[in-house]
């Protein structure tokens, strides 16, 4: 029986969600087979890779998917946080600020600035880009949230502050 790429796709992103690393990048290998410049599946590919350790590896999948898609933010998110990570402030700062360029209003991206100004220890900025990632994430729901009433949205906003306070809290404690 031959499966569906898009099925390959879809298997690709539940195995992710269950943390299924191994499932995951096998599906979304199967689905680029056909598919080879589908950037989304490139980027959830580089996500897996990330996940398992594997940077550099993870860094050529969201190169691949920003070369085949440039407007593609998240992928540019997901590069920036590998250099974040690799300590290379430079290089994650230069890869976000492009990924604002694209899409100004992107509530993760700014988080993600927020983290790297607090790591470089510039803590002023840091809650500048923290705050603005709230007050965006209010006004963007998350997906399957776009019909939730405003009691309910109000909760999401509160999960995140705690979020954020949980982080900057452990961040300030190293």
């Amino acid at each position: 029986m031959q499966v569906d790429q898009s099925e390959l796709f879809q298997n690709g992103l539940k195995h992710l969600e269950k943390w299924q690393l191994d499932e995951a990048k096998q599906c979304f290998k199967a689905h680029l087979e056909n598919h080879p410049q589908d950037a989304e599946a490139l980027n959830k590919l580089g996500i897996v890779c990330a996940n398992q350790q594997k940077f550099e590896e993870a860094a050529e999948y969201f190169e691949a998917a920003i070369d085949f898609n440039p407007k593609l933010v998240s992928a540019y998110s997901n590069l920036g946080n590998i250099f974040l990570e690799q300590k290379q402030f430079d290089v994650a700062m230069r890869i976000y600020k492009k990924a604002l360029e694209i899409d100004p209003e992107n509530p993760t991206v700014h988080h993600n600035l927020g983290v790297l100004y607090k790591q470089q220890g510039n803590i002023s900025e840091g809650i500048k880009y923290l705050k603005k990632a709230t007050s965006l994430q209010k006004k963007q729901p998350l997906p399957g949230e776009e019909h939730v009433g405003k009691k309910q949205a109000g909760v999401w906003f509160v999960f995140w502050l705690i979020v954020i306070i949980v982080v900057f809290y452990f961040l300030l404690r190293n």
